[in-house]
């Protein structure tokens, strides 16, 4: 095969192209489900099978139907809250959402899980009381006796802790995922004091912004609890021994949401580089595009020598990323470039510098 003719990884790096767009443009255009969200939620009441809490004999499915208590009334606040333009709180009600989520999950894998859990309520319990001891004594014994009496053995991991344990234990990335396309950019941009989110109260010339932009699209928080709530209940289908069509439904659900589940930095990404596309450059660059991966699958380039290669990928990957022209220049660009270039060409090959007979040493 020669240059000119295009096998199909050329279609296939298109086809990607359209399917990240679509993925993108899902998450961003509505999706109205009032009366299937109505169903989903009475049936996934219907899983909550205690009708007292059973205190410390709670077992892990116990445990886990009370994440998905939990994930209801988060679904619901979520809900609200966007409704009513609370955009803030829409956020971490959502982060709470995958917390929960992931809590839910660890607990049916967890060794122990009530007790480790009894343990993480009393050491929240002496933090929040600490302030009231100031030095005194008695107090101080007071609050460890009730600390005692709470029990518990130990503390609950971190969440990124508990999503690995999850994937080694279910076999599966789910929590992983939510971890890190979701719950992390949330805390970046909405729960902790970094530069992410001071930088929210900048306007673009560098005045100041009293109300913070929005990092996420108005209906991300929601597209993530749903995809929560759904998560939950489909795992307790699946130790509750339910029919597989009510599984079927929780894990559709979940699918659909998830699949619109754009992360915060996806959607920054997008705002903060719209203004420097330049749009008449993009038919240039899909024609590139297309060059490119002939010519990178074609057998002319298995038979170019390396610098060949790296000066063709070079050159249309420069022309590629021309449409993109920050009001600022970037000085790493070249560097990235170059980076690029030797992910899909490979490392330079080592100059031969030759052997004893090259120094004519017999």
């Amino acid at each position: 095969m020669g240059e000119d003719e295009a096998g199909p990884e050329d279609v296939d790096a298109l086809v990607a192209l359209r399917k990240f767009a679509w993925q993108i443009a899902k998450g961003l255009l509505p999706y109205p489900d009032a009366a299937r969200r109505r169903r989903i939620r009475r049936q996934a009441k219907a899983l909550v099978r205690f009708a007292r809490w059973p205190g410390n004999d709670a077992t892990p499915i116990d445990i886990a139907q009370l994440c998905l208590v939990r994930s209801l009334a988060l679904q619901k606040a979520t809900h609200r809250a966007v409704r009513w333009r609370q955009p803030e709180a829409a956020a971490l009600l959502a982060r709470s959402s995958v917390e929960n989520t992931i809590l839910g999950l660890w607990v049916l894998f967890a060794d122990s899980p009530m007790d480790r859990l009894r343990g993480s309520t009393g050491q929240a319990m002496k933090g929040a009381f600490r302030y009231l001891t100031d030095g005194d004594v008695l107090k101080t014994e007071l609050i460890d006796l009730l600390v005692e009496e709470i029990g518990g053995d130990g503390s609950l991991p971190h969440i990124n802790v508990m999503a690995d344990a999850v994937q080694t234990k279910a076999d599966s990335s789910l929590t992983t995922d939510l971890y890190r396309r979701l719950y992390v950019p949330l805390s970046s941009f909405f729960t902790h004091a970094n530069g992410l989110a001071l930088m929210r109260q900048l306007k673009s010339d560098g005045s100041a912004r009293f109300r913070p932009s929005y990092p996420w699209h108005r209906r991300g928080p929601v597209r993530a609890a749903d995809a929560c709530l759904g998560i939950m209940a489909f795992v307790i289908c699946g130790r509750l021994d339910q029919p597989a069509e009510l599984t079927k439904a929780f894990i559709d659900y979940a699918n659909a949401h998830l699949s619109r589940s754009l992360a915060p930095l996806v959607v920054v990404a997008g705002r903060g580089s719209r203004r420097s596309i330049k749009w008449s450059r993009v038919p240039l660059a899909i024609q590139r595009l297309r060059e490119g991966t002939r010519y990178y699958h074609s057998t002319q380039a298995a038979l170019d020598p390396w610098e060949v290669r790296a000066a063709r990928i070079r050159a249309d990957l420069i022309a590629m990323l021309s449409v993109y022209e920050p009001q600022e220049p970037v000085e790493s660009f070249p560097r990235i470039v170059e980076l690029l270039v030797r992910m899909l060409v490979g490392e330079p090959p080592t100059p031969d510098t030759g052997g004893e007979d090259s120094l004519g040493v017999s």
